[in-house]
């Protein structure tokens, strides 16, 4: 038994997206490396990680790596996806060996995340629920309610360059004083290879993108509005009916939810670069009082993985 990454092994590749397909339920119209491109994408090979036995497959981690950003302060931080071991495997024992093994790869990070359910299991790893979400209305966006909001469709990738700058642009801006992650040029041309997610944009009189909004990721969020962001003067009220996720406190109903599982890699360098200090990385209380007050990181529906 080995492990390697898809960079070493790459003749492995339709074995792996298999895998994770199989272990996650995935329906036969959507496709997992398309959902998660920045994850399972050529550039990123090099964190995919497998367990190998007899030349088959039989788990695999994904590792992105990824910059936070919290109050003017920056820290290197990794995000986990794709986790899973093949079924006739399960109950050996396997898992802990390899999760252990590739998560110590990456000690030069502050923080790891994942998403999951499967919260109990994680926390045997020191993963706690942390971060906050707020989910809010009860209508399912079409593209045709969408027009009616004066959101149109559009494909991200074919925008000119004009366009896509101004998208840029409006993002920094409305995250510039979130505890959230940093989106240089490569992270957001990783996210335009997400075409099972779809992008609608809202233009001014003079044509200009006041607004845009992501909606779905393939079989992940399915009719979620995830990622709505628009100029200080653009009314983007009238999607607060639609199924969406925001990241502060909405006006009228809305559910809480917590953002994603978390766990302190270095201790060191996660009070060095975000100066927030902790006196024990197994109080878990105390950690969760930190995301809470201190470090209230919210990530985005198309970084989640």
């Amino acid at each position: 038994m080995m492990i390697k990454t898809l960079l070493e092994a790459p003749h492995y590749y339709t074995q792996v997206i298999q895998l994770i397909e199989k272990s996650f339920s995935y329906q036969p119209q959507f496709h997992f490396d398309i959902d998660f491109h920045p994850l399972m994408g050529p550039s990123n090979h090099t964190n995919c990680h497998l367990l190998i036995e007899n030349s088959k497959i039989i788990g695999h981690i994904g590792v992105l790596p990824r910059i936070l950003q919290h109050q003017g302060l920056q820290s290197k931080v990794i995000l986990l996806g794709g986790i899973c071991i093949d079924a006739t495997f399960q109950g050996k024992g396997l898992f802990k060996n390899f999760f252990n093994s590739v998560i110590n790869n990456y000690k030069e990070h502050s923080l790891a995340f994942l998403w999951s359910n499967l919260d109990q299991f994680y926390l045997k790893y020191d993963f706690i629920q942390a971060g906050h979400l707020y989910s809010h209305g009860n209508l399912d966006a079409t593209t045709e309610l969408l027009k009616e909001e004066n959101f149109k469709p559009a494909e991200l990738k074919s925008l000119p360059l004009s366009d896509k700058t101004t998208i840029y642009q409006l993002y920094q801006n409305q995250t510039k004083n979130m505890s959230t992650l940093v989106r240089d040029i490569s992270d957001w041309k990783k996210i335009e290879m997400i075409t099972s997610m779809k992008t609608y944009i809202k233009r001014d009189n003079k044509n200009n993108i006041e607004a845009y909004a992501f909606l779905g990721k393939g079989m992940d969020l399915t009719n979620i509005l995830h990622e709505v962001i628009a100029k200080p003067d653009s009314d983007v009220s009238g999607l607060d009916k639609f199924k969406r996720w925001s990241p502060t406190t909405p006006t009228q109903d809305y559910q809480t939810l917590y953002g994603f599982l978390v766990k302190i890699l270095n201790k060191e360098l996660f009070e060095a670069d975000l100066k927030v200090s902790i006196t024990a990385t197994d109080d878990f209380e105390l950690i969760k009082t930190i995301f809470a007050k201190k470090l209230p990181v919210y990530i985005f529906g198309c970084d989640s993985i």
